[in-house]
């Protein structure tokens, strides 16, 4: 369980240099369905500019 989501966000900043961090104050674990029209762009943005994952 995550309490402080800034401090969280921070600690993967600091230790994995092409972390890419997001918070949604108030959103638990909902997240998708809470909010979908900041989460999905956000969501397709972050896959767009990865190379896809071989099986």
């Amino acid at each position: 369980m995550v309490n402080d989501a800034e401090a969280a966000a921070a600690r993967a900043r600091a230790h994995i240099p092409v972390v890419e961090t997001r918070l949604y104050p108030g959103i638990g674990h909902d997240l998708l369905w809470a909010n979908p029209d900041e989460v999905i762009p956000h969501l397709l943005g972050f896959a767009g500019r990865h190379e896809a994952a071989r099986a």
